[in-house]
C-alpha cells in the first residue's frame, strides 16, 4: 500500500503533483490515517 513511499526522489518528481506539491500529500496521508484509527 506505501510502495510509493519507496520511490526515489528523482522519480518522485515524475510522478503527478500538479497541485499536490510539497507537503500537501504528507499532510492528507496523516489526516487520513488519523480517521481511519479513529
Amino acid at each position: 500500500m506505501m510502495q510509493w513511499l519507496r520511490v526515489p526522489p528523482a522519480e518522485r518528481r515524475l510522478l503527478p503533483e500538479s497541485r499536490l506539491s510539497g507537503p500537501m500529500p504528507w499532510v492528507i496521508a496523516i489526516m487520513m490515517f488519523l480517521t481511519v484509527l479513529a
